[in-house]
């Protein structure tokens, strides 16, 4: 007898189990304790409410899962900070054509007086990174890349928050994404130009560049994973929640770019890239133990 045959249950196929299904959900307040020394802050130990079900599948169930405490850089990653790796004879340079494009870009176009940020190509965030390349970095810096559970808790806070700052969606004077049809930003900005620090204190986590995370995707991992200090998934990665499953071939990135729209900026929303990409649009940021 197949156990997976519901035809004489009486359960139609809409009444079928949801990934959602037994969700919970914090009550979305921008909650934790912004404790930063130089670029970086610490992540207190702890739970945190994870996923979510106001997105896609791959975000479900939401719950609680617990932490070891960590420390993330405040910013993504910049072209100064990975030239000096370069130069160490540790790192790879990026493309020339990434550099002459970061080159162009011009100054933050949503204010009305100067910015007192920093238009030098050496504060944008270092894009055109494979995944890597970003794992080797953070090694030369003495951390690692975050894992998928490190990064949205350093983003949401321990309480499920929509976005970095609460429940309100990014307007460009707050964050560097794409409306339906036109960009905030022809490209990246300065890190740190914009006042949208999480309830740990990372900015950026919102648009301007996706950043590498650890871990492989699998559609499924959210309903499958560990509830304290979930590795990602090493086999048997689901493309789409529903699938087959396969090889893992897919790493993920959060956080949304300068060209990604509003619903993906969230910091429970998921993506994926091959880990050879190279791309104007992606960049990274490092996390310590302890």
């Amino acid at each position: 007898e197949d156990p997976t045959d519901t035809s004489d249950s009486g359960m139609s196929p809409a009444e079928e189990t949801s990934p959602c299904d037994g969700s919970i959900n914090g009550s979305g307040i921008p909650t934790g304790s912004r404790t930063c020394e130089g670029n970086i802050c610490t992540v207190a130990a702890g739970a945190f409410y994870m996923g979510s079900t106001f997105g896609h599948a791959d975000e479900c169930p939401g719950r609680l899962v617990t932490l070891d405490q960590f420390r993330i850089d405040r910013t993504e990653v910049t072209w100064s900070q990975y030239d000096e790796c370069v130069a160490a004879g540790t790192c790879v340079e990026p493309p020339a054509y990434c550099r002459s494009w970061a080159e162009g870009l011009s100054r933050p176009t949503w204010y009305e007086e100067e910015p007192a940020v920093s238009t030098s190509i050496d504060d944008y965030p270092v894009t055109c990174i494979p995944w890597a390349q970003a794992k080797t970095f953070c090694a030369y810096k003495g951390g690692r890349l975050p894992s998928e559970a490190e990064w949205e808790k350093a983003a949401r806070g321990t309480d499920g928050a929509a976005w970095p700052w609460g429940s309100q969606p990014p307007s460009c004077p707050f964050a560097n994404f794409r409306f339906v049809s036109w960009y905030c930003e022809e490209g990246v900005v300065a890190t740190g130009t914009y006042g949208n620090a999480s309830a740990f204190g990372p900015v950026d986590m919102v648009g301007n560049a996706w950043e590498w995370v650890e871990d492989w995707y699998d559609a499924e991992w959210y309903q499958n994973a560990a509830s304290t200090n979930p590795p990602g998934p090493t086999e048997n990665c689901h493309t789409v929640v529903g699938g087959e499953p396969g090889e893992c071939t897919l790493r993920i990135i959060r956080g949304g770019a300068y060209n990604v729209t509003e619903f993906n900026t969230r910091s429970a929303a998921r993506s994926a890239s091959e880990p050879e990409r190279v791309d104007y649009n992606i960049g990274f940021r490092c996390v310590y133990d302890g």
